[in-house]
């Protein structure tokens, strides 16, 4: 089955989800933003209270696309 990864279209997207889509646990999604530089750091918009770590759409595709 060839499953065609997309990212949504939200300007925010979740650790889940940025760790769903690169095929990794969220916690290793976590990790490399705190030791790899280059990696988007966590923005949770001020409108978003629960807690959970955000990252901007675009600052992630810009990274896959530097590192690919």
């Amino acid at each position: 089955m060839n499953k065609s990864k997309i990212l949504p279209v939200t300007p925010f997207i979740t650790r889940s989800e940025v760790a769903s889509f690169l095929g990794k646990h969220p916690s290793t999604i976590a990790r490399w933003e705190e030791s790899d530089q280059t990696f988007p750091r966590n923005k949770r918009p001020k409108t978003m209270r629960s807690g959970h770590a955000y990252y901007l759409r675009s600052e992630i595709e810009e990274y896959l696309e530097r590192v690919s």
